[in-house]
């Protein structure tokens, strides 16, 4: 889903939660998805989102990279986490195609026809 490009990071709500807000986050997005967690299933998987976050947090990149090959940037047109006009780091990342699709942050966990076409 949209992500703001490698040198504009690290950038997310998630980076200003603790354990507890990543617990409520996570479940929400497996209630969301039509399942209900089990909470042991859900600790062993907050502790992944823990690691993630704390490297995500660590993360610094000065200077764009330079990608040796084409890059296709997607973002949703009612995206809160993060704004299309926060994507716009990736065009100096080299020959980058921005793709706006209707839809919200996670619309890519029930893909729409027009994501799955640019696949």
């Amino acid at each position: 889903s949209s992500q703001v490009a490698p040198q504009d990071g690290p950038y997310g709500r998630y980076l200003g939660l603790d354990r507890a807000g990543l617990t409520v986050e996570l479940g929400g997005l497996m209630r969301a998805a039509g399942g209900e967690p089990h909470p042991e299933i859900l600790d062993l998987l907050v502790d992944v989102l823990v690691a993630d976050v704390e490297a995500n947090r660590l993360y610094r990149k000065d200077i764009a990279p330079r990608f040796p090959c084409p890059v296709t940037a997607v973002g949703w047109t009612r995206d809160v986490e993060i704004p299309p006009v926060l994507m716009t780091g990736w065009a100096e990342c080299g020959s980058v195609t921005d793709v706006l699709l209707e839809g919200e942050h996670y619309t890519f966990l029930n893909p729409p026809a027009e994501l799955l076409d640019l696949f």
